[in-house]
């Protein structure tokens, strides 16, 4: 009887380590497999360098880049994007115009480099979205707003998803939100 009491801890021991090592994997990373190739990664910000992690994303984009976000006053991300445009990417982006009207708002430099924005005015409310579609099948939202504050000192986090089934569901509400922009800030 000792053997097989023996062989059942060993087992339960086996079993014990090899969750543990994966729960730490796990966490330590940030990172987990969905299916196959669908994957989520999440960052914390100011620690995660939130705004290079979206970066790096906006340089792989190959066909196109939808963007909702409320609040937009980082110049590298809009470097970024003028970039991708350039290269021939698809860019579309939607403003809350309450956050737009700030001086240090970036959506004049977009519309100058040819993109399309739009600056959302609702009676009630405001655009508080936060998220980036990337080519149909990547997504990167959470609390980071586009600006300073969000990446070096808030406590923020993002998402990214790598799923077009999500990304679908993204876009859908990206085309929602268009016919919402019913009266555009325009600047002096």
């Amino acid at each position: 009887m000792k053997w097989k009491t023996i062989f059942i801890l060993l087992v339960l021991a086996a079993l014990g380590i090899g969750y543990w090592a994966g729960f730490q994997s796990f966490f330590s990373t940030g990172f987990t497999t969905l299916r196959q190739s669908n994957t989520i990664q999440t960052f914390f910000c100011p620690q995660d360098d939130c705004d290079e992690k979206l970066i790096q994303q906006i340089l792989r984009a190959e066909e196109s880049i939808d963007i909702a976000i409320y609040s937009f006053t980082l110049d590298s991300i809009s470097n970024a994007l003028v970039a991708a445009q350039a290269r021939g990417v698809s860019v579309r982006v939607l403003f809350d115009a309450s956050q737009a009207s700030s001086e240090f708002s970036e959506d004049e430099k977009l519309q100058q480099a040819g993109i399309p924005i739009k600056r959302m005015d609702l009676k009630r409310g405001i655009m508080h979205n936060k998220f980036i579609v990337i080519d149909h099948q990547f997504v990167g939202t959470g609390s980071f707003n586009y600006s300073e504050n969000a990446s070096r000192y808030n406590k923020e986090n993002m998402l990214f998803i790598q799923n077009s089934a999500i990304a679908e569901q993204f876009e859908q509400n990206f085309e929602l939100l268009l016919p919402v922009f019913l009266q555009f800030y325009q600047p002096q």
